[in-house]
């Protein structure tokens, strides 16, 4: 077992290194250092042995794909598209590159031709999550909710403990209609571990919506434990403490709100003065 795959990246440069200086042409170990520079985020140190390798091997696909994520991690995405396609032109049933260029193409726009990507790389390697899941957001960005829906769920037949996935799928769950549906993703997602914020408001902002506002206050607490700097929780907060007639705590929730976003302050106002009429005031 290499000093690489124990963890010890150092360790393993300076092997590779060592093989180098013995054979200057040994391609593969560019390749391994390059990597292994990568995960210790020297981008031009992996770059340049990346480089080296597909010189003296220009058909080493795994060196293409490798210098494509460096540069992806660079926010060169069009950089990245070309070294993936170089990849898979050698290799075409690199389910990896496809996945990976796809990803290029989301952060460019290019959805359709990520959506191709992302459809290729599942056709290679239906196991994939992280595929179906990208694709899953494309589809959404792009308002093919059903769509997005298949492809969230298949991930979280794939990856059970995805908190996003079903976070994602929840939202789109309510906006379809499914009311029950979505508040059984959001509670799948609350429950795993670390507790992540936006499940929990998003919940509550359903619950809201339903009038459970004793479930939404708990809800929305949850929410600010887990993050108390997000000005949305309090104002969420506020309004399912109105809902409960308990208008100094929602007072004290707005306010903290006005601090973390001064701008929001006009529309707390609002909300008060709505509150405040007769017909809520009973």
């Amino acid at each position: 077992m290499t000093k690489q795959n124990l963890g010890d990246l150092h360790g393993a440069i300076e092997e590779f290194t060592q093989a180098i200086l013995v054979r200057p042409d040994f391609a593969e170990a560019f390749y391994d250092r390059g990597s292994a520079k990568k995960k210790l985020d020297d981008a031009k140190g992996a770059q340049e042995d990346l480089a080296r390798a597909v010189a003296i091997r220009p058909n080493l696909a795994e060196a293409y794909h490798a210098r494509g994520l460096t540069k992806r991690g660079q926010s060169d995405y069009e950089g990245a598209i070309e070294s993936f396609t170089q990849a898979l032109a050698i290799n075409p049933k690199l389910a990896e590159g496809y996945y990976d260029r796809g990803v290029a193409r989301k952060k460019l726009g290019e959805f359709r031709d990520a959506i191709e990507d992302f459809t290729q790389a599942v056709a290679l390697n239906q196991t994939l999550a992280d595929a179906y899941y990208q694709r899953g957001l494309v589809r959404w960005e792009t308002g093919d909710s059903k769509g997005a829906i298949e492809d969230f769920t298949t991930t979280l037949t794939l990856n059970p403990n995805d908190p996003v996935a079903y976070n994602n799928r929840g939202v789109l769950r309510w906006e379809a209609g499914d009311m029950q549906g979505a508040i059984e993703d959001y509670s799948r997602a609350v429950k795993i571990t670390p507790p992540r914020a936006i499940p929990f408001y998003n919940r509550g902002m359903n619950r809201l919506t339903q009038r459970d506002y004793q479930g939404a206050l708990d809800d929305f607490t949850q929410a600010i434990a887990i993050n108390p700097d997000d000005a949305d929780f309090y104002v969420a907060r506020g309004k399912a403490r109105l809902g409960l007639k308990n208008k100094e705590a929602a007072v004290l929730d707005f306010n903290r709100a006005a601090d973390l976003q001064p701008r929001l302050m006009d529309e707390l106002v609002e909300t008060l003065k709505a509150y405040e009429q007769p017909s809520n005031s009973k």
